[in-house]
């Protein structure tokens, strides 16, 4: 992180080195280190005569005020599976998803989109100290650098040598062991966040893989579909072209067949019009032969009436006749001389006449 491990002398080093052993503490961000002025270190130079005792004392109680606070076991976020471990503060970022399901405008491929290959996946990446946890332990660094600044410049105007050389072993002793300490537990939280990066890698790989047999499926069985659909499309086209030229024939034949229909109507009305008032003129004539007939037939009838009376009337004549002849043809036979041929002759000529008549009534005969 931001301190390299290599760099802090372990406790056997720190022992058997000397007084003026030099520490190495780098930093990954090239920002300037703030060092302490010497004019901010006052130290009272003790009295020779007999006052090293409080000088020592006020001393030791200087240095074992300072004791290094470890750095603040905190929580940070390394994947998008929520797993948490114990190391130096970082910042909570949220994790990068490579698909976004809330997204309505992300699915599996659009219209525009032939392979249906319309996302990307990009691996997390584990935040460094180069980020935004930089700052946090930056101040660490720079306050413990003050602090190490102080003691240094303690040491050098201090007239115990070996005593400053034990205080500043012991420090750095602890500082060194907190400092594995932290590294460990940042290793072991490291270790743990990269087992699970890489089994939720594996699941993402997993996933992407089942994604993409499943695309490369669906693609082929989208292609499948489209052929068969084309061929039953292309193949009920040409059957509705079929069936439309058919019914389009047929539209024709029974079209030509109505109108020869209608013509044949029309002159079937026009040959019945015709002979309607032919059976019109007709029916005129006998209305009027009929009227003729009825007159003719009463005529007729009257005329029997009159025949039927003439012929009674001629039995009647008849009869009277016969009995006016022979009366005349008595009176005629009569040889009565006070007759004379004059009247004889006159009588016949008037008989001869009443003859005729009885002999064209009936053929009477005199």
């Amino acid at each position: 992180m931001a301190c390299s491990q290599e760099n802090f002398p372990t406790p056997s080093e720190s022992a058997g080195s000397k007084y003026e052993t030099e520490l190495d503490i780098q930093i990954e961000e090239d920002q300037p280190v703030r060092h302490v002025e010497e004019e901010n270190v006052r130290i009272e130079e003790p009295p020779i005569c007999n006052e090293g005792e409080n000088t020592n004392t006020e001393l030791t109680q200087t240095l074992n005020d300072y004791v290094p606070s470890p750095p603040p076991l905190l929580s940070f976020n390394v994947s998008a599976t929520g797993a948490k471990t114990l190391g130096f503060s970082t910042h909570v970022s949220p994790a990068t998803y490579p698909i976004r399901i809330d997204d309505p405008d992300m699915i599996f491929g659009d219209d525009n989109d032939d392979d249906l290959g319309g996302f990307t996946y990009s691996a997390f990446q584990i935040r460094t100290a180069r980020e935004d946890e930089a700052t946090v332990i930056q101040g660490l660094l720079m306050s413990l650098h003050e602090k190490l600044d102080n003691l240094f410049l303690a040491s050098k105007d201090s007239f115990s040598e070996a005593y400053s050389k034990a205080v500043v072993e012991n420090m750095f002793e602890r500082i060194t062991k907190d400092h594995t300490d932290n590294v460990e537990k940042m290793n072991k939280a490291v270790t743990a966040s990269a087992i699970v990066c890489k089994t939720a890698a594996e699941k993402v790989d997993k996933l992407i893989f089942d994604t993409t047999v499943f695309n490369e499926a669906y693609q082929t069985t989208y292609n499948n579909n489209t052929i068969f659909v084309n061929a039953s499309l292309q193949n009920l086209g040409t059957i509705f072209k079929a069936e439309k030229d058919n019914w389009q024939n047929l539209y024709t034949g029974l079209q030509n067949e109505h109108e020869l229909f209608q013509t044949s109507i029309t002159l079937q009305i026009t040959k019945h019009q015709s002979d309607l008032a032919m059976e019109s003129k007709v029916m005129d004539a006998l209305t009027r032969k009929t009227e003729m007939v009825k007159v003719m037939d009463l005529k007729l009838e009257n005329a029997k009436k009159k025949v039927k009376d003439l012929l009674s009337e001629k039995v009647i004549m008849k009869s009277c006749i016969s009995n006016v002849a022979g009366l005349l043809s008595d009176i005629i036979e009569t040889r009565d001389p006070r007759i004379s041929i004059t009247f004889r002759k006159h009588l016949a000529e008037k008989l001869d006449l009443v003859f005729v008549m009885l002999h064209r009534l009936e053929g009477v005969s005199p």
